[in-house]
């Protein structure tokens, strides 16, 4: 086994963090200005946090235009990606990219969502805290809608897929 590191530098941070395999979302929110009307951004700092009220949390980079979005309507929308859709998650990852290939819907008040995404949650968002050069954000889930397809995985810096298979369900909800 090889020695740690002095310090916990940041590259070292990823690489270890990296070793969590996560799914990966589109963070979406309305934004008046913003070409499209829509701030979004990929992530795959999402997770659920409890069932009663049904609540998510998602970490959004402080200066972005999608926390900016978030915080000015106080609602957002979290799109599961699915297996097949490493193009749109890599067109979100880039900053100040263009936003082609979002298809938009508007559900209480115009949250924009990716409607052929394995599943979606339009949220409003309830509490911010700052850790660091991000916010968490949690958002109460006011709409959900799941699709088929198999999640897209992110491991070690690249795409990945589960082993195996996983039973498909669509449905909708709605508070």
């Amino acid at each position: 086994m090889s020695a740690a590191p002095a310090v916990l530098d940041e590259r070292t941070f990823r690489d270890l963090a990296g070793r969590f395999a996560t799914g990966v979302v589109v963070i979406t929110a309305e934004a008046a200005q913003e070409p499209g009307g829509c701030a979004a951004m990929t992530a795959n700092s999402f997770t659920s946090v409890c069932l009663d009220p049904p609540t998510v949390l998602v970490c959004v980079q402080s200066e972005s235009r999608t926390a900016r979005a978030i915080g000015e309507s106080r609602r957002f929308a979290v799109s599961v990606l699915r297996r097949g859709q490493e193009e749109l998650a890599n067109v979100f990852a880039r900053r100040g990219g263009a936003r082609a290939g979002l298809e938009r819907t508007a559900w209480s008040g115009g949250v924009p969502v990716v409607l052929d995404a394995m599943c979606w949650f339009v949220c409003r968002a309830d509490a911010f805290q700052r850790a660091g050069d991000h916010e968490i954000v949690l958002g109460t889930v006011e709409h959900a809608r799941a699709g088929a397809g198999h999640p897209l995985i992110f491991y070690r810096g690249s795409y990945d897929e589960l082993a195996g298979r996983t039973k498909d369900a669509e449905w909708c909800w709605y508070s």
